[in-house]
Parts: structure tokens; C-alpha cells; sequence
């Protein structure tokens, strides 16, 4: 087994070492999930072109499906009714057949989209083209076309699942059991648009879908956000791209009280942006949380972050009181596993506070592990080249069978600060050290910071390329360069072990750094041409 998710999977030696500082806890994974199989049966209620959209949506009954005439184009503000009680789903979908549509499970591009003349609801303004009443639920939008007309110039989101503030302050008034799923949604190469889909809802799934230039300079833009909603989330199969955190949890204070978005599965999505926005939208990271519990990363593909608003991290997990009304935000039980990672500034920003450390629940079980990073900071892909920053007093965190091939000459590749690490372990991965390799404020390099930073902590088998073993712990490899780690073809990009201090060296008995096979069939079909 070649992923730690608790102690009991160590070496006798690593148990030992670890029974020192406490065993970590270990991250929970969700316990719920959104059932996204498609409804079947009900009533087929045609809608032509030049029809009246919102009349159709208000005679709606549970069961319906609305079938949206190919080609058709409905411009407004649409909005999905609360019918009631009751657990029929209305699925509004553009008529076409479900072969032509293509079977669950195949993305939506935007190649596919023109081909199939999908029918296109578009907001002529401000306002999102699709939101929620209060209470709506049941609602599947399925093989639609969600944009906006050229007269829009700046839009707070194209479909809005919930709300935040008076609008929302209860459970009972929160939408739930939405489904967006193999549909194209997008604003354009100029609009300026903070959100694409906003989730501040339950029960909400985003499937098969392409999310496209979500992207704005009034404010920070994501393709989806949730700050308002309970969960659970499901985020599968998605082509997604956004400007300043393509993926967001948290960010304002939930108007309702103790929310904490929870259960949330991300998985074989594209998480990018493409290269020509660098100097043109502004950029801070692919995958930010502020107030999230039990999130699941699972198989997806991220690239394209470079420093730029912010330093330029692919991932920040964090728990962040964002505006000082919401002590119970946190960060907690997040695991991010089996994920190609490439083309960044640095990689892993952890903390378990944000700004105001005594106003919010520490965060706390993270685990980290089999992840394939590359080319981070390298080209356009500027930054620090930071494999992980530790701050802020975080517990319970688990490291391990990652291979990050980083350049950061000038700079240290795990970077501690600001209240101790409790209950770390790190091991079996391959890092490149740079300059300072480990490193701490006031603690200089390798072993005074872990003791400072991660005291009692686990930090074994690890490749540091490039350090000077001598100041790291036993069992420490520190070859010279990525060429002499023991991977089967650096030059050519094939990382699995080989030989030397990786392979069948790892502290649980595998090999040192990602299983490379695994990640793979994880993120097989992750990245679809447009």
C-alpha cells in the first residue's frame, strides 16, 4: 500500500519516531456525496425560440423536462422556483438526443457545444442568466449554453445557486439538489465576470462541464465559489478556468451561523487558465480555502499559476475569518492525493489560521500524498519554487510519496513560519532542496527548524536534491541533481523509480516519492481539447 493514511501503515521505526510527538490524527473523508444519475421519465414540455423562458420555468411541475429548442436563445434573468415539497427533478436541456448529447460521464467542449446548436441562455446585464428562489430545489440544467449578450460589460456571476446575506440566513430558505452537468458556461475574451457558477447551496453537483473565462478585474474571480452553502459537492469532469482562484471555499462570512462548507469531492477536473492571460487578468491561485471541512482532491490536473497578485501557489488551504464575523471558520480533514500537478510558481501553501489567528478554528488533518508535481517555477511559470509552506500553528499534518521537480535555486523548498506544526510527518518524498532546503525563520536549515517549527515531528526518507545531508536527519538522500535520483529517464519526464535511494526506500516499505502508474490512471481523461 503505497499511500499513508494513518500511522499504523509506518515502519515500526517511523511508529516510534511519531509516538514521541502523538500520532496524527487522521483526515476524515466526506461522508456524503451528490447522487448525479440522470432522472428518468416525466413529461417532455417543448420550448421554441422567441418562447417565454421564465413562463415556461414557473409552469414547470417536479418530473418535467423541458426541452430547449436546438439553436434557441432566451436573453434574461432567469430564475428557478421553489415547487414545493417533494423530490421530483425538472431537468431543462436543450433538445437534442442523448446520443447526440453524449452519455453521463462525457465532458461538454466548446467544439461540441457549437456542433449541437445547444440552446443558449444569456443575462443582458449585471445579473446572473440563472438563480435560485428561495428554497428551489430539484433543478438539473442539462446540455445548455450559459453566457451573456455583448451588452454586458461586468457581471457578479452567470448562475447563482443560493445567496448570502437577509436573502440567506437559514437552512430551510437554502436551494438545494441543483445539477449543472455536460453544459457550457462562459463569459468572453473581455467581459469582466467575478464568478462563474456561485454554490451557496446543498446538495449541488457540477458534472461533464467546460467553465470558461471566468475572469475580472473588479474584484477576485473563480469558475466556482461557495461561501453561503452547506454542501455536500460534487465537482467532477469539469473543464474549469478562472483568473484569480479558479476553485474558492470561503472568502465572505457565511450568513448563516457555524456554515462551513463540507463534503466536497473534486475529481478528474482541469483546473487552468490559459498562458495568455499572464499580464491581462490578474492570477493568485488554482484552489484556494478559507472555510472548508472534509474536502477530497482527488485525480484532477492543474497547471498554468504563476506569481503575480499573490506568490503564485498552486494551492492555498487555509482557514480564513474573512471579515471577522465567523469564528467558526476552519480548514479541516482535507486530503489531496493521486493529482498532476504542473506549471507554477510554488505549490503547497498550508495554514491552520489566517489573518486573525485567535478569531477561527485552527485548521487541522491534512494529508498530502502521492501527487506527481513539475515544472514549477520554470518559464512563464514564475515564482519561488516552494514545495510547501508550512505556517499558522497547523496540526496533524501527513506528507508523504510526493515527487515535486522544482527550480528554486534562490530560495528553500519547505518554508516554515509563525506558531509551531504539531503531530507533522513528511516522508518518502522528493524535493528540490534550492538554496535553503528546509527552512524556518531564525532556525536555520534542516534539523533547527524541524526542531523548532515541527518539534517531535517525523521528517525521514526524503530525497532533498541538492542539500547537504549533514544537516537533515538520518536517512535523508541528497543527490546532486534530479538526473542522479534513481527515476528511470528524468531528461525524457519519466519519474518512477528505478534504482538508488527511491526504489522500495520509502518509510512504509514502497518506493520514494509518487507512484507514477497510479496518478495516471487517476488523471486519465482530466484534460479534454476544447
Amino acid at each position: 500500500m503505497r499511500r499513508l493514511l494513518a500511522l499504523s501503515l509506518l515502519a515500526p521505526l517511523a511508529v516510534s519516531a511519531a509516538q514521541s510527538a502523538g500520532t496524527p490524527a487522521k483526515a476524515e473523508l466526506p461522508r456524503a456525496t451528490v447522487d448525479t444519475k440522470y432522472p428518468t421519465g416525466g413529461r417532455a414540455v417543448r420550448v421554441r425560440d422567441g418562447a417565454n423562458l421564465q413562463a415556461a420555468l414557473d409552469a414547470a411541475r417536479p418530473g418535467d423536462v423541458l426541452l430547449l429548442a436546438p439553436g434557441a436563445t432566451f436573453v434574461g434573468n432567469y430564475r428557478l422556483r421553489n415547487k414545493g415539497s417533494g423530490s421530483g427533478w425538472i431537468v431543462v436541456r436543450t433538445d437534442v438526443s442523448d446520443a447526440s448529447l453524449g452519455a453521463p460521464g462525457k465532458r461538454m467542449t466548446p467544439t461540441r457545444a457549437g456542433a449541437l446548436q445547444l440552446a443558449r441562455i444569456l443575462s443582458p446585464n449585471y445579473d446572473p442568466a440563472i438563480g435560485t428562489d428561495a428554497g428551489a430545489h430539484h433543478w438539473r440544467l442539462t446540455g445548455v449554453e450559459i453566457s451573456a449578450t455583448p451588452e454586458a460589460k461586468q457581471m457578479n456571476m452567470l448562475v447563482r445557486f443560493g445567496d448570502l446575506g437577509d436573502a440567506q440566513r437559514t437552512l430551510d430558505v437554502m436551494p438545494h439538489h441543483l445539477v449543472v452537468d455536460r453544459s457550457f458556461v462562459h463569459a468572453s475574451p473581455t467581459l469582466e465576470v467575478r464568478r462563474c457558477i456561485a454554490l451557496n447551496s446543498g446538495t449541488t453537483a457540477v458534472i461533464d462541464s467546460w467553465l470558461g473565462d471566468c475572469h475580472s478585474r473588479q474584484g477576485d474571480s473563480q469558475a466556482l465559489v461557495s461561501y453561503n452553502g452547506t454542501g455536500p459537492f460534487r465537482i467532477e469532469n469539469n473543464h474549469l478556468e478562472a483568473g484569480h482562484e479558479v476553485i474558492m471555499f470561503g472568502g465572505a462570512d457565511p450568513s448563516i451561523r457555524d456554515l462551513v462548507p463540507s463534503d466536497i469531492e473534486i475529481r478528474g477536473n482541469h483546473v487552468t487558465r490559459p498562458l495568455a492571460w499572464k499580464g491581462k487578468w490578474q492570477v493568485k491561485n488554482l484552489l484556494e480555502t478559507k472555510n472548508v471541512r472534509r474536502m477530497l482532491v482527488e485525480g484532477n490536473v492543474f497547471e498554468n499559476n504563476w506569481k503575480d497578485a499573490q506568490d503564485g501557489f498552486a494551492f492555498v488551504i487555509k482557514a480564513e475569518n474573512q471579515s471577522g464575523g465567523a469564528p467558526w471558520t476552519t480548514a479541516s480533514d482535507v486530503i489531496i492525493r493521486d493529482n498532476l500537478i504542473k506549471g507554477t510558481g510554488s505549490v503547497f501553501n498550508l495554514s491552520g489560521t489566517g489573518s486573525q489567528p485567535t478569531k477561527n478554528v485552527p485548521g487541522a488533518r491534512f494529508l498530502i500524498t502521492n501527487n506527481l508535481v513539475l515544472s514549477v517555477n520554470t518559464g512563464p511559470f514564475s515564482g519561488d519554487g516552494k514545495a510547501f509552506q508550512v505556517l499558522g500553528g497547523l496540526s496533524d499534518l501527513v506528507v508523504t510519496h510526493n515527487t515535486v521537480i522544482n527550480q528554486n535555486a534562490n530560495a528553500a523548498t519547505v518554508v516554515f513560519d509563525g506558531p509551531p506544526a504539531t503531530r507533522l510527518i513528511m516522508h518518502s518524498n522528493v524535493l528540490g532542496a534550492g538554496q535553503y532546503g528546509v527552512h524556518g525563520s531564525d532556525a536555520g536549515v534542516g534539523r533547527g527548524t524541524l526542531a523548532k517549527y515541527a518539534p517531535g515531528g517525523v521528517f525521514e526518507r526524503n530525497v532533498m536534491v541538492g542539500a547537504d545531508c549533514s544537516v537533515y536527519p538520518s536517512g535523508t538522500a541528497c543527490p546532486d541533481r534530479m538526473t542522479n535520483v534513481g527515476f528511470v529517464n528524468a531528461l525524457g519526464g519519466d519519474f518512477r523509480a528505478n534504482a538508488g535511494a527511491l526504489k522500495n526506500r520509502g518509510l512504509d516499505g514502497g518506493d520514494v516519492g509518487a507512484d507514477i502508474a497510479r496518478v495516471e490512471a487517476a488523471t486519465r481523461g482530466a484534460v479534454v481539447a476544447p
